[in-house]
Order: C-alpha cells, then structure tokens, then sequence
C-alpha cells in the first residue's frame, strides 16, 4: 500500500506503525458485505465511498473508540499523496467519528491521589512513580526511562519519548522540592528511578500495567497516568500558570508562528515558573508524612 511507503507512515515510531499497520490490515481483509468473497484489499482507494467507510467504522461501534481509531487511521491513508498530488479525495474526513473530541481519561483529583498514597504507602515504588508524575507530568513512555543521567544540578533535561524522531521535543523540568525530597528517600539501584522487582528499568509498556495495577489496587481502576498528567495541568491552570508555561512543561506544541521563535528561549524560564505553581490542594507533604512518622 502506498501509504505505508509514504514518508509520512515511516517516520512514525515503530510501536505506532506496528499499530497502524494492524489496523489496516484487519479492515482490508474484511469482506466488503457479510456472505461476499471479496474484500477491502480487492476494492481501489479511489473506488470507495463514504458508505464502505461507515461500514469499517460500524463494525468496531460497539468499542467505539476502536471504531474512531479506524476512521483515524483512513483519514491518513486518503490523505497519501503520488508524485506530490493525492491519489483520491479522502472522503474519510466526511465520516464522523462516534465519541466526543475527548482522550477518554478521567482527571484525577488531589483526593484521588491522597487515597492513592494512603493505600501504598509513601515508602512504596507506587508512591514514588506517583511523586514523579505529580511534579513533571511525564508520560508513561518518559516516566520508564527517566533516571540520574538526565539531571544536571535542580533540573531534568531531556528528550521526549512520543515524536522523538519526527518532531522532537526537549524539555527542561525543574525539580520541585517536595519531589526531591522523596527521590532522596528511595535508593536508586540503576539507570532509572523505577525499576522492577529484579532491580532492571521498565519497559514502557510493562510499566503501563503495573501503573494500572496500582491504582486497582487502591480502588481506582478508572484513573490512569494520563489521569495524573490532566490533573495536574487543571492544577497548574489554576493557580494562574499560563498557556505559554503549560507547553514548556508539557511538552506541548503550539500552532502560532509568532510563538516558534520564542518558545526555545523561554522553555526553561517557564517550566520552573510552573513547577512553582504546583500546589495539588496542599496535599504533597503527605508524599513526606508517613515516611518522616517512621523516622521518628
């Protein structure tokens, strides 16, 4: 397919390409009507219509986000271009999606995180993945492979995991004190902060699912990382960090040309005026509190 040879498909990161392609292939594979021999992969790009693409969408409607991640990736695939100029129409951006413009994860509350540490305890591996991601909102890919090598002096610089080789984005995060304070509590036995049982970092995806075991375990199942990671934007907002002090943060792009010639310079400058902002309801001394009883 000429998509999948497209400058635009091979400069994904390997996990996304694997995904996408499995996404593909399992639809042009599928029979074009229930009891028919033929397939998506017999039919054209250009001889298909909004109804056959409704008919990808529909057959994943009862995981509906599955359905939109179809349509996400057909979207891509009528966007290939030949020689400069599109192969066809894309007809795919007609096609509405099933679920509200949302990512599906609920935000997660200070009182939310307070149960989460009470459960585990602020000694715990869980605790100290929480601590991380409570003061540099670091995604699960950047939180597996965040370690000593990437801090010099007050501050955490480095390179993020997602579009690392598209657009990359490095980001300077200073450390916040209640932060510092609890790494300084934990020994680190290798490259990264959080490692497994058998003292070797995670992988991304391993430590995913540890980070869903936890908070099962503490009777949230419905919160992720990606919870922490909104929860903290909304707490930052509002205590008055700007848009501008999000994105150094965060990691976040912005579409406005007069902003690309700033944002390098003042990326550091803004991400520690919004670590100062953190504030989570005056909740991370309990990050502190039970380990200080102990010590006591």
């Amino acid at each position: 397919m000429e998509y999948m040879r497209s400058h635009e498909f091979t400069t994904l990161d390997n996990t996304t390409q694997t995904r996408r392609r499995h996404i593909i292939e399992a639809m042009w594979h599928e029979p074009l009507k229930a009891g028919d021999e033929r397939t998506f992969a017999d039919m054209p790009l250009q001889h298909m219509d909004v109804t056959n693409l409704e008919v990808l969408r529909d057959r994943k409607k009862e995981t509906p986000f599955a359905a939109d991640e179809r349509l996400k990736v057909l979207r891509q695939v009528f966007d290939t271009t030949q020689n400069g100029k599109p192969i066809t129409a894309n007809i795919a951006r007609i096609v509405k999606p099933f679920r509200a413009q949302t990512d599906g994860h609920q935000t997660a509350t200070p009182g939310d995180l307070e149960r989460f540490i009470a459960h585990h305890g602020t000694g715990s591996k869980a605790t100290l993945y929480l601590a991380i991601q409570m003061y540099t909102s670091l995604r699960v890919s950047d939180l597996a492979a965040l370690g000593p090598a990437h801090r010099q002096k007050d501050t955490f610089r480095f390179r993020l995991f997602k579009n690392r080789n598209r657009t990359p984005v490095d980001i300077n995060i200073t450390i916040h004190p209640i932060l510092e304070a609890v790494l300084a509590t934990h020994k680190t036995i290798g490259p990264t902060y959080l490692v497994t049982e058998f003292g070797k970092p995670f992988s991304v995806k391993g430590l995913g699912n540890r980070i869903s075991d936890w908070w099962s375990q503490a009777g949230m199942p419905h919160l992720t990382s990606h919870s922490v990671r909104k929860g903290l934007a909304t707490d930052v907002a509002h205590n008055e960090a700007t848009d501008s002090m999000l994105e150094a943060m965060f990691g976040w792009r912005d579409s406005k040309t007069s902003k690309i010639y700033t944002r390098n310079a003042e990326r550091s400058r803004l991400a520690r005026q919004t670590v100062e902002r953190i504030n989570w309801d005056g909740i991370g001394p309990q990050l502190l509190a039970l380990k200080e009883a102990e010590n006591s």
